[in-house]
């Protein structure tokens, strides 16, 4: 759960887009994560959700060193339960797709362990949105990396998460204009 978590406030992948990556679609060496499908049901789409979702994201050391982890554990896992060659970098024990509906019930579990408050797949997404715009990636890198088709939806979707872009605005203007 750990290593889904983090991947997806690294990547801001779509909690679908995630659970179809196969290793193959991960580079540790350059960082990246080609996002080529999506989990739609319990079925793998050859397409992700639009054509513009098909992207190449980068992603920071400590998330791939979570994934190098998670990739070790895995393999002793698998081979125990008779599967050493699962490709999926996200499967279930018993051979398969996880589906979004049922890994929520592990999230609503692991988040409570945690003692934090329970939050759906979609809140990981938005707070890697946040967390990029607070740190000044400009809002057209924000749509490459999200998968959006247009920056309206960008914008129109995650525009109020820079509270202090906002007041930095504020502050120029009033530099500016010398009142």
């Amino acid at each position: 759960m750990k290593a889904l978590c983090r991947l997806l406030v690294a990547s801001g992948l779509r909690v679908g887009e995630a659970l179809a990556l196969n290793w193959s679609d991960i580079d540790l060496n350059e960082q990246t994560v080609s996002v080529n499908k999506t989990l739609s049901g319990k079925e793998v789409s050859n397409t992700p959700k639009t054509e513009s979702s098909k992207r190449v994201v980068i992603i920071d050391t400590a998330a791939i060193n979570r994934l190098k982890r998670w990739q070790l554990y895995q393999k002793r896992a698998m081979l125990e339960v008779g599967q050493p060659n699962q490709p999926l970098v996200f499967p279930r024990r018993e051979r398969g797709l996880h589906s979004s509906s049922t890994l929520s019930v592990y999230l609503k579990k692991y988040l409570s362990d945690c003692e934090l408050p329970h939050v759906g797949w979609h809140a990981f997404r938005h707070t890697h949105a946040s967390l990029c715009l607070n740190a000044g990636v400009d809002y057209k890198e924000l749509q490459a990396r999200l998968g959006h088709s247009s920056i309206k939806m960008t914008l129109d979707i995650y525009s109020h998460l820079a509270p202090e872009k906002e007041k930095a605005a504020a502050e120029l203007v009033a530099k500016y204009a010398n009142f």
